[in-house]
């Protein structure tokens, strides 16, 4: 096969040509916007694929956001229903931050228990609200609890002649380190002690 006759031309013939064309002025200018055109659609079809991976990226956020509200969401029902069980089960329940002793969580029931515990529990500490004290309970058994099995342990008041039974463990309360206690009114068999 031969080649074809525009290889065969010499080099300064090329070097001509292109000479000639670009001292053309209309020609040069119209190479220029030809360049121009081609440089602008590039521009265009770039920002067009930017805008598209952005635009995606966002619904993608946007998918991710609705699912955490409706994750959310559904804690939030759960969390009522939970509390709901409990308070109806007329259990005595209250969940503290391990660290700070703060009330996180505290059922109907316990207000009925300790009745100078009135208006809100919230960020409050539960030896004050439930004990009126202003340092730890001498029977708070904090360290020893455990995550796997329950504490049990003792307060009997006697000044009021009240006696409550507490069973409490470690727990993590969304993400918070806490701990729960289940509180039971051993009043009478205390007054029986007593009477003894």
């Amino acid at each position: 096969m031969c080649a074809p006759e525009y290889y065969n031309i010499p080099m300064e013939k090329w070097i001509s040509a292109v000479n000639t064309t670009f001292t053309d002025p209309v020609i040069a200018i119209g190479i220029m916007l030809a360049l121009l055109v081609f440089a602008a659609v590039l521009f265009i079809l770039s920002a067009a694929d930017t805008r598209r991976k952005f635009k995606k990226q966002l619904n993608q956020k946007e998918e991710e956001k609705k699912k955490i509200e409706e994750d959310l969401s559904r804690a939030e029902k759960d969390s009522e229903m939970y509390a709901k069980i409990v308070n109806e089960s007329g259990a005595a329940v209250y969940v503290c931050n391990d660290s700070t002793f703060e009330l996180i969580y505290m059922s109907d029931y316990m207000h009925e228990l300790f009745p100078d515990a009135s208006g809100s529990y919230e960020g409050k500490k539960c030896y004050e609200f439930l004990m009126g004290r202003y340092t730890p309970c001498p029977f708070c058994r904090l360290p020893q609890l455990k995550e796997d099995s329950l504490t049990a342990r003792e307060c009997c008041d006697e000044g009021k002649k009240t006696c409550y039974h507490f069973n409490g463990k470690r727990i993590s309360w969304d993400g918070t380190p806490a701990i729960i206690n289940y509180v039971r009114d051993d009043t009478a068999a205390y007054r029986a002690r007593q009477r003894m």
